[in-house]
Order: structure tokens, then C-alpha cells, then sequence
């Protein structure tokens, strides 16, 4: 906690904005930062069969970042944290630890899981201009906004 802390929690915390953070401890910091990029580490998981343990489908997203290669520090652990289901509905969604890994596994969309297959996508309330990811690329690279013409 010396004079350049804040300069460094950019680095540490990617896409927040300046001074954010100041006067935190690091456990603050850590939680903050979680609920801070929660957006943009969830995934909208739809078609679920009925039935489907939480904990069955965690395993199989699990073994699926790990196995292709998809997940992006197979190091740190399981890269999914969290499932919800409505079984109602048969919809969810599957929070991972790192923003990097759920952007990742937005390549099982169409997944087959139990013989059904399984949709993924960003959830409706998703806005990328606020996914720290793309702030700290630079934002959305002009593909979003209409040209003059």
C-alpha cells in the first residue's frame, strides 16, 4: 500500500475504471472486482433436458473447457464456479471464475449434453461495451456504431 497502488490495480482488475478501488483492502478489492465482471463471467444456458443435476452439468462443462483446451488457466482449477437451472423452464446459467473462460466457452454452443442440444449464449441483460475485457482491448473496435455515409 505504498504510492503506486493505484496505478497497478488496472493491471491486477482489467477494464476498471480510474480510481476505482481506492481506500479497498484486497479482500475487498477481489470481492468487488468479482461482482464488478459477474456480467461478463456469466452464460445464458438454454434447451437443458429435464431432470439435469446442477452438479452433473458443472462436471460436464467442467470436463469440456478442460479437455479441448478451451479453458484459460486449466492451472488455477475448475473453470466453472457456479450453475443455476430453472427446471421449469429448462434454462440456466453457468458462471465461470474468469472473464476470459466464459467468452471461451461460447464455442459449446449446440453442445449435445444427455442427447439434447444444449444452447449458450450471452444472457439478454449482457452489454459488451461494459465487459472489462473489451475496455481493456480498447473498447468495441468501431464495429458497433454506424459509419457516416
Amino acid at each position: 500500500s505504498g504510492p503506486g497502488v493505484a496505478a497497478d490495480l488496472s493491471a491486477l482488475y482489467p477494464g476498471t475504471p480510474p480510481g476505482w478501488g481506492a481506500g479497498m483492502n484486497d479482500l475487498q478489492l477481489r470481492m468487488a472486482y468479482q461482482q464488478h465482471t459477474r456480467q461478463s463471467r456469466r452464460l445464458y444456458l438454454g434447451a437443458i433436458p429435464p431432470g439435469t443435476k446442477v452438479p452433473e452439468l458443472q462436471q460436464f462443462f467442467n470436463d469440456a473447457m478442460l479437455s479441448s483446451g478451451a479453458a484459460v488457466n486449466p492451472g488455477a482449477g475448475a473453470p466453472v464456479m457456479q450453475v443455476t437451472i430453472n427446471q421449469d423452464k429448462g434454462f440456466g446459467f453457468v458462471e465461470f471464475g474468469a472473464m476470459e473462460d466464459a467468452e471461451s466457452a461460447l464455442m459449446f454452443d449446440g453442445i449435445t449434453y444427455n442427447g439434447t442440444q444444449l444452447k449458450l449464449s450471452r444472457p439478454k441483460d449482457y452489454i459488451a461495451a461494459n465487459n472489462p475485457l473489451i475496455i481493456a482491448r480498447g473498447g468495441m473496435g468501431g464495429g458497433g456504431g454506424e459509419q457516416g455515409g
